[in-house]
């Protein structure tokens, strides 16, 4: 797995990873902000926005396996910057 995540050029690897970092982090923030909404509109801007940064990190992720970068969701968090 690290040997494809090497073949790619160093700047565009790192900027792939960190977008899928931010994406991912985007994701969680938006989970727990559902975990702590208490009023009805606030619950349904939430979830659309939930859903959004789904698509959006798992549109991240098809990216960089186009890209030759093989990652699970969890190894995101694990590659050193």
């Amino acid at each position: 797995m690290t040997s494809k995540i090497l073949s790619l050029k160093q700047p565009h690897r790192s900027f792939v990873i960190e977008a899928l970092k931010t994406a991912r982090q985007e994701l969680l923030y938006a989970q727990r902000m559902y975990n702590e909404a208490i009023e009805p509109e606030l619950i349904d801007y939430v979830t659309y926005l939930i859903k959004a940064r789904e698509i959006h990190y798992i549109y991240l992720l098809r990216q960089a396996r186009q890209e030759g970068l093989c990652l699970l969701p969890n190894d995101i968090e694990l590659i050193p910057e």
